[in-house]
């Protein structure tokens, strides 16, 4: 997918350039670049004072850049929920994998076989 982005793109992925970091900005978090689009464009349309638009006619935009906040706040919320609950689970294989080799540790008949340190002689 990625090699076909950098085709239509015209760059290869190998080779990062500053014109291309804005986009691969977007596709690492396509909220957040889009969110920066939103503001670069409200901020140049207010510089030109558009003829005809009064302040109450900006709200929308600025509505649309908190929804795009709120939804860039919820999906780091969301990848941070996701990480956690993966490094829960390595924490709780890794205890069931110590507990495991604490029971072959007492095992007597085990015990025959591994030196001091638990390892095999």
């Amino acid at each position: 997918m990625e090699e076909i982005l950098a085709k239509y793109n015209g760059v290869p992925e190998s080779e990062p350039t500053n014109e291309n970091a804005a986009t691969a900005e977007r596709k690492r978090s396509p909220l957040k670049g889009e969110m920066k689009i939103l503001r670069r464009v409200l901020r140049r349309l207010r510089k030109k004072e558009v003829d005809g638009l009064t302040p109450i006619d900006w709200q929308p935009f600025e509505d649309l850049i908190t929804e795009v906040s709120l939804a860039v706040k919820k999906q780091k919320e969301e990848m941070a929920m996701l990480e956690n609950a993966k490094l829960r689970k390595e924490i709780e294989d890794l205890k069931r994998s110590l507990a495991s080799k604490e029971v072959l540790a007492s095992d007597p008949d085990t015990n025959l076989h591994l030196g001091p340190s638990g390892e095999s002689s």
